[in-house]
């Protein structure tokens, strides 16, 4: 195990924390965490990084976590697309509340929120879209022009402008607008803007070497192997791979009001505007690809990211502090615990309550089957095998495989486990998420469809069967 940390004072107004080493207290919350591997770096304005570093990247070959390391951010990548996007309104390329129609015309979504939706819309995820993510896991083929042309047959999750509802659809929308305004991909832009004058040389979007394993939760007292996958349809809301060591560069840009290394990178408006948080609560809302918050009377800006085999977490105080926590464990709160918890400890506290708080309990029911599987008789099987479709989700084949109820969809294919009556579900990658999926049968007791309740929307996807038995 390597680790590399060095100390840190943190001034933030008039509160003053006292050096200390916070090298082991980090190390006792990786290993209760089980967090197999972890990269750090901290920034203070004006101030050495520190890094650091600690586990494995890869468990099986024993290879230790630097700064280093390549490790995907996830959803993290959305405040670097609302960051790219308030550059370009800065330098007035394109306008937070023009209608984004008159960017991209070709915009469809389900309802008059067509002609409607603006970049702020998409940015503060105010525009009330829903999610469909899950078959761009499953299926490589899948483009993101795919992406944004079914996007006109997902259900709202919430009525246009009442509240927040998470969507990647936000900012592949936003992703779109600024390739149309600028004539640019929005992987061209990011590497013009950001990783090229930052010299982010280690940061892009080309897949992972085997230095660099993603894990699932523990099975059988084990890291398991957690199944990769980066979408190329969702990359501006969840693509980026970077370094704790080219990261921090970004964050010390952000907290220089936009300057790096005496260089000015992004406009100080921009900086205003990203960092704003105007017409929200007074307890925390979401600015413009990043997610604030009160805590210990300092506003913080933060993100967390999960990506197939990863966490990560995004922490600000603007002006003054700054955190990336990059791990290889899938769907964990761990990174935004320990984030929160640093800040915490540097301001003078012990930073276990906030740790808790924050990352969750220990345990975790990841992965964990159910009890209650029950066995389906082989001739009912018959009933439920065929090809099911939804418009934006797209065609589901359900079939029988040595003697198991299985279900399809580009390369994913797993076990279909009955759960009782009409009622099966299944795992969404090895050791992961349990959808729901409940059939629906008509007078005559044909199986005519099903809905998928897929853990992100507020209701279930209706299949249709496309030939009835």
């Amino acid at each position: 195990m390597r680790i590399n940390w060095l100390w840190l004072t943190l001034a933030l107004g008039n509160a003053h924390a006292e050096q200390r080493d916070d090298s082991a207290w980090i190390e006792a919350a990786r290993a209760r965490y089980n967090i197999p591997g972890i990269s750090i770096a901290i920034v203070q304005r004006d101030k050495p990084v520190q890094f650091y570093a600690a586990g494995f990247c890869n468990v099986e070959r024993a290879i230790p976590c630097t700064e280093h390391h390549r490790l995907p951010i996830g959803s993290i990548t959305k405040s670097i697309t609302g960051l790219l996007a308030v550059t370009f309104v800065a330098e007035r390329v394109i306008d937070l509340d023009s209608p984004a129609i008159s960017y991209w015309p070709l915009l469809k979504l389900p309802d008059d929120r067509t002609t409607k939706i603006t970049l702020r819309d998409l940015l503060t995820q105010q525009g009330g879209l829903g999610a469909v993510d899950w078959p761009y896991f499953w299926d490589s083929k899948l483009s993101r022009q795919n992406f944004l042309d079914r996007l006109q047959y997902v259900s709202a999750a919430k009525p246009f402008r009442t509240g927040f509802a998470y969507s990647n659809a936000n900012f592949v929308i936003a992703g779109k607008l600024l390739e149309a305004s600028t004539q640019s991909t929005w992987e061209s832009l990011v590497k013009e803007r950001f990783l090229s004058p930052l010299h982010m040389s280690k940061s892009g979007f080309d897949a992972l070497d085997n230095l660099t394993i993603g894990y699932g939760p523990m099975l059988g007292g084990k890291h398991s192997p957690f199944p990769y996958f980066s979408p190329d349809a969702i990359r501006p809301a969840g693509g980026l791979v970077t370094t704790a060591s080219d990261f921090s560069r970004l964050i010390q840009m952000v907290l220089n009001e936009g300057t790096w290394n005496g260089k000015k990178i992004v406009s100080a408006p921009a900086i205003e505007m990203f960092l704003s948080t105007a017409g929200s609560g007074k307890r925390g809302g979401y600015g413009f690809g990043i997610g604030f918050t009160r805590f210990r009377e300092h506003t913080v800006f933060h993100h967390l990211g999960s990506m197939g085999g990863y966490s990560a977490e995004l922490l600000l105080v603007r002006g003054e502090w700054g955190v990336i926590v990059l791990t290889n464990r899938t769907g964990s709160s761990f990174p935004e615990g320990l984030s929160f918890a640093l800040l915490d400890r540097h301001l003078g506290n012990t930073g276990d309550d906030t740790l808790m708080k924050f990352a969750g309990p220990l345990s975790s029911t990841l992965g964990v089957e159910p009890s209650d599987i029950g066995a389906l008789p082989a001739k009912a099987m018959t009933d439920f095998t065929g090809i099911y479709r939804h418009p934006a989700w797209g065609d589901f084949t359900i079939e029988i495989f040595e003697s198991l109820l299985r279900i399809r969809m580009g390369q994913f294919v797993t076990a279909l486990d009955y759960m009782g009556a009409d009622s099966f579900s299944f795992l969404s990658a090895p050791g992961w998420e349990r959808l729901a999926v409940k059939f629906q049968r008509n007078s005559n007791k044909c199986v005519i469809g099903f809905e998928l309740d897929d853990a992100t929307n507020p209701k279930g996807q209706s299949f249709t069967k496309l030939k009835l038995n």
